[in-house]
């Protein structure tokens, strides 16, 4: 149980994380879901503004790996069916960039460890990634740990534009070596 500070610290931190998902103007976020075990979210609600207390209630389902995508065109809408239906072409702008690193891609025999093992590895690099990057670059805006390894979410100053996707991709690439080098090389995140 959680006591009144820890409350309004969790309540805090999902504010600043509606907020963030919000920032682009006219735009949906995307909150996508999978079941545990499951490669890739299957079905997907979308949201013109969303509250820090609706992401926790999401954040808190049991058995369900829960994504966010924000920036995402309202003509996604007009896509037929119930599933998820957005793609990166489908982001006008974005307010966070996320990296993610799978440890079985870089880590040799991540595989071959115990499901524990693997925990404690992911955990134990998340802390001391945390701490390069907040020695280098001031304070981190979240972490979080992924089946397989770490996701890292900056947020940024300002929204940048995605419509050129050849631009964006191109931003995108230059951050994500600047973060691996401030890293000293220790992870590498998916080129994909």
């Amino acid at each position: 149980m959680m006591n009144s500070q820890q409350l309004g610290l969790r309540t805090a931190v999902f504010n600043d994380i509606a907020a963030t998902l919000c920032a682009v103007p006219d735009t949906l976020v995307e909150i996508s879901f999978a079941d545990r075990g499951q490669k890739g979210p299957n079905r997907a609600q979308y949201f013109d503004t969303i509250t820090g207390d609706a992401l926790s209630a999401y954040a808190g389902q049991p058995n369900q790996n829960v994504f966010f995508l924000a920036g995402v065109s309202p003509a996604v809408l007009e896509k037929p069916g119930m599933g998820r239906k957005s793609t990166n072409d489908s982001v006008l702008a974005r307010a966070v960039i996320s990296l993610d690193a799978d440890f079985a891609e870089f880590i040799p025999d991540f595989k071959s460890l115990s499901t524990e093992a693997r925990k404690e590895t992911i955990r134990a690099s998340g802390r001391a990634v945390h701490e390069k990057l907040k020695a280098k670059f001031g304070d981190v805006w979240m972490i979080t740990l992924s089946g397989n390894g770490l996701h890292i979410h900056i947020k940024l100053r300002e929204p940048v534009d995605c419509t050129d996707q050849a631009t964006y991709k191109e931003f995108y690439r230059l951050l994500m070596e600047r973060i691996e080098a401030a890293l000293d090389g220790a992870i590498k995140f998916d080129r994909n």
